[in-house]
């Protein structure tokens, strides 16, 4: 959340990230924070709004200006919709996030590196696994095996489409077939 006087802190729903954002000078205060989402939260997104503005008086800078302000990373349409009835402010934080993750520490550029030669490694294992009679789900643990192998955190998306669609079932590709699309690195 970037705030209205400049400063910008960073509400992180896993405890412990500070090795990826704490060398960021321009992250002036982090706090952990569950997510909060219209959809999931519905009408009560105002209550957990409320909770936020209490959470950002933990460790602040002495510099910092307290303001009622808040300016969001991102809103969906209901958020903002609900924010903007109960004439909760909000302003476009966007910005200020962004400028904050274009700054990159050493830590975080080798970080950066080992998670893209992770995903390399995956995906090279998921093209020699992909052949006829073999699973979606089965090609797709040779990128999650490779993902626990390098001491990775997550990969959440599916890159390789069988048949038309993405499906989650065990569809097989068949001997000809085209596999749809797929990144490649």
């Amino acid at each position: 959340m970037a705030r209205g006087d400049g400063t910008t802190e960073l509400f992180d729903w896993v405890a412990g990230h500070d090795a990826y954002h704490g060398h960021l000078d321009t992250i002036d205060a982090v706090h952990f924070a569950r997510p909060v989402g219209f959809m999931s939260d519905g009408p009560t997104i105002l209550n957990l709004a409320a909770q936020m503005g209490q959470t950002r008086s933990i460790p602040h800078p002495p510099h910092v200006a307290r303001r009622p302000a808040g300016r969001h990373d991102r809103l969906s349409h209901f958020q903002a919709v609900e924010l903007e009835l109960s004439r909760h402010p909000r302003l476009d934080g966007h910005p200020a996030i962004s400028r904050a993750r274009a700054v990159k520490g050493p830590e975080e550029l080798e970080a950066q590196r080992l998670s893209a030669k992770a995903c390399h490694d995956g995906f090279e294992r998921m093209f020699a696994a992909t052949k006829p009679g073999v699973t979606e789900s089965d090609i797709w643990a040779h990128l999650h095996a490779a993902n626990i192998e390098w001491e990775g955190e997550w990969i959440n998306a599916r890159y390789l489409l069988s048949g038309r669609r993405q499906t989650r079932g065990p569809r097989r590709p068949a001997f000809g077939y085209p596999t749809g699309r797929h990144h490649r690195l």
